[in-house]
């Protein structure tokens, strides 16, 4: 799992500079319910 925190990290640092407010938000809601899903 460790790698793949990395590769979330980058991920997350790029879509910073891409994306503008809204969609980081939009898209940060979709990932925590995503999350939760498959840590049921």
């Amino acid at each position: 799992m460790h790698h793949l925190d990395e590769e979330e990290q980058e991920v997350f640092q790029l879509a910073g500079r891409v994306f503008d407010d809204a969609t980081k938000q939009s898209l940060a809601i979709t990932y925590q319910e995503e999350m939760q899903r498959l840590a049921s």
